[in-house]
């Protein structure tokens, strides 16, 4: 018995490729590479679209519940410390007895920075070095406390040796490089790292739009081929159903062109405008509590406070340059912004309302400012006794109410514009969501291709 031997792979292949060239010639076979072709090209497209989409919906929704949030949240943590540590100064300011008010806020904003810890650790998803770093953190607030509640135990019986603990603890908060304050703003580079990456891929998904080009370009050459066949062949001036998937083609690369251009306005405006203004702004009120802290550890010091002039020098210049005047604030007030410094930055980059947010900023800044050279010039004197008063007083023109008018303005302006961010990013997200849904018109070509054709295939059958 003879046993006939299989043919060659390739054989079979171009065997099979030449019966299928030999059957495109025919105008039934060659109706069903039409429709064949339309499918893969039209969930080609389907699946480039709205893969790009979600991994792009993806990235902005992680920038708008966990990146940007984590990032912010480190600002907020050294605002809450820098707090902490202002208000227990003026606490101890007060003297022996201490008053309840500055100590309580004392202990409120450190509740308030260990829960934000907490939250900070849940959101890292078990990230080891953000774990690592909040640890450190955790560690170092607990030791600060403790030095906080040695120097306030001495400096209720008396003992000068309270201040000594009191700066300590403020060394240990403000300390370059591996102090409190530079281990949170660490942890809030940490995050921005996720950010960076979210970026690169948004970036990626600009790319993969080529090929979605292509794609479309791709089904509408097959739309055209199919419509004018079917002119040629059937004398057919047009068929309803193949114009209907050159409308859905074009709603589908429509969606998705205006879901790429309202993304990548709303993106400019929240990541380009509104996160840089929120980091400078939250910059401003940690710088501003640092200020007002050293005012009163200067005061403390009773003349012997030099590091603490030169820390609030520093401070308030990165805020404005120069000493701000009335004129200084009259011609901000006409946008003529005659000064740099982060302050400016905030006037520069607001318009509007914002704006007037901005000038409620500086205003209040240079009454707060105002207030503080009387108060040195006390110190200055050696009436140690008034400037003291002058700095914990609440009344109008007192340290304390400028204080409380600069960092009210701040906190309005940052619930604003973070109103706006949130709102920006979140017309992003969505309007991709959107987009997405769109795409299923892609497949929706691939039926009406094929209610187009199936008739004219039937005419042969």
């Amino acid at each position: 018995m003879t046993i006939a031997a299989n043919p060659p792979l390739g054989r079979t292949l171009r065997d099979r490729v030449e019966v299928a060239r030999r059957r495109s010639r025919t105008t039934p076979g060659h109706l069903q590479m039409l429709v064949t072709m339309t499918a893969v090209t039209a969930g080609a497209l389907f699946v480039i679209g709205a893969g790009t989409l979600v991994v792009a919906q993806r990235s902005v929704a992680g920038m708008h519940r966990a990146t940007v949030p984590a990032i912010l949240g480190a600002q907020q943590i050294h605002a809450t410390l820098a707090d902490a540590d202002r208000a227990e100064a003026n606490a101890f300011l007060s003297g022996a007895t201490e008053a309840a008010q500055p100590h309580h806020l004392y202990t409120q904003d450190i509740a308030a920075a260990m829960q934000q810890l907490e939250r900070a650790a849940e959101q890292a998803g078990g990230d080891p070095a953000v774990g690592e770093q909040i640890r450190a953190i955790s560690v170092q607030v607990t030791e600060y406390t403790t030095l906080v509640d040695i120097a306030r135990a001495n400096n209720q019986q008396g003992f000068p040796v309270g201040a000594a603990y009191l700066r300590q603890a403020s060394e240990m908060m403000h300390q370059p490089v591996d102090g409190i304050l530079a281990r949170v703003d660490q942890l809030g580079d940490l995050d921005a790292k996720d950010l960076n990456a979210e970026n690169t891929t948004l970036i990626v998904t600009v790319g993969l739009l080529l090929l979605y080009a292509g794609a479309a370009l791709a089904v509408f050459a097959l739309l055209v081929h199919s419509q004018g066949f079917v002119r040629q062949r059937f004398r057919r001036r047009r068929s309803g159903p193949l114009w209907l998937a050159g409308g859905l083609l074009l709603l589908t690369v429509s969606s998705m062109g205006l879901a790429g251009a309202v993304t990548t306005y709303q993106l400019n405006m929240a990541e380009g405008q509104d996160y840089g203004r929120l980091l400078n702004l939250w910059h401003i009120r940690s710088l501003v509590y640092d200020a007002n802290g050293d005012e009163s550890l200067a005061l403390i010091a009773r003349g012997n406070g030099d590091a603490f002039d030169r820390s609030f020098q520093s401070n308030t210049g990165r805020l404005m340059d120069r000493p701000l005047t009335d004129v200084l604030v009259d011609q901000a007030a006409t946008g003529n912004v005659q000064f740099q410094g982060l302050i400016a930055d905030e006037l520069n980059s607001s318009s509007g309302s914002e704006r007037e947010a901005a000038m409620d900023i500086l205003r209040a800044y240079r009454r707060f400012m105002g207030v503080d050279a009387t108060m040195r010039a006390r110190s200055q004197q050696g009436d140690h006794d008034s400037a003291s008063l002058l700095a914990l007083g609440a009344k109008a023109g007192q340290l304390g109410s400028a204080f409380s008018e600069l960092d009210a303005a701040l906190g309005r302006t940052i619930a604003s514009v973070q109103g706006q961010f949130d709102l920006n990013i979140a017309l992003a997200e969505y309007t991709l969501l959107g987009a997405i849904a769109f795409q299923l018109l892609a497949l929706a070509i691939v039926w009406s291709v094929y209610r187009g054709l199936k008739p004219r295939i039937d005419e042969y059958l």
